[in-house]
């Protein structure tokens, strides 16, 4: 396995999909790093998180994902890797307090994962302005903003997987 960083400008997805089913991107003018990994097989994986992306206090909602700068409608924001786990490990999360931060993973969901980087401290809106792709090839979670987002916003992903679906969520959204 190797980690190789690059510096490159901001990612915007032209949201046309390769032939592996994701997003392809174009880049724009804003200073990020990227890591490649390499892991010896057909996964290979780009990880990234836009540097004016923090996370804050957010309400009565804990803790939130924010940004410093504005950001235009279709960008990827976050490139981020996930740990992927069997059903039966699925079974111990659910009765731990990891319940909340983890995804259903795979095709037809016979797995979970807990995503790294800042994906387990977006929020649930049923209006979100971002969405989450899950690539289980690379295993990586995108997200990509659905709206232009002012600075200073929070970014929400919709837990339901569809960033407009207001399908009831397991949990009170207040």
């Amino acid at each position: 396995m190797f980690l190789l960083r690059l510096h490159v400008s901001k990612i915007r997805s032209t949201g046309k999909k390769s032939e592996a089913g994701c997003r392809k991107s174009e880049l724009n003018n804003k200073h990020i790093t990227l890591i490649f990994v390499y892991g010896g097989t057909s996964n290979f994986a780009i990880t990234m998180i836009l540097p004016f992306l923090f996370i804050a206090s957010a309400d009565d909602k804990g803790r939130g994902v924010f940004t410093s700068e504005n950001i235009e409608e279709n960008t990827v924001v976050e490139i981020a890797p996930v740990i992927v786990m069997s059903r039966e490990e699925r079974r111990l999360l659910d009765q731990t307090l990891l319940h909340d931060y983890i995804f259903e993973w795979g095709v037809k969901k016979e797995q979970c994962c807990m995503a790294l980087g800042y994906v387990p401290v977006y929020n649930h809106s049923y209006r979100s302005n971002c969405e989450y792709e899950m690539d289980f090839d690379t295993l990586t979670i995108s997200i990509r903003t659905v709206r232009f987002i002012k600075a200073g916003e929070e970014l929400f992903i919709n837990y339901n997987g569809e960033w407009n679906d207001s399908k009831p969520v397991w949990f009170d959204t207040r």
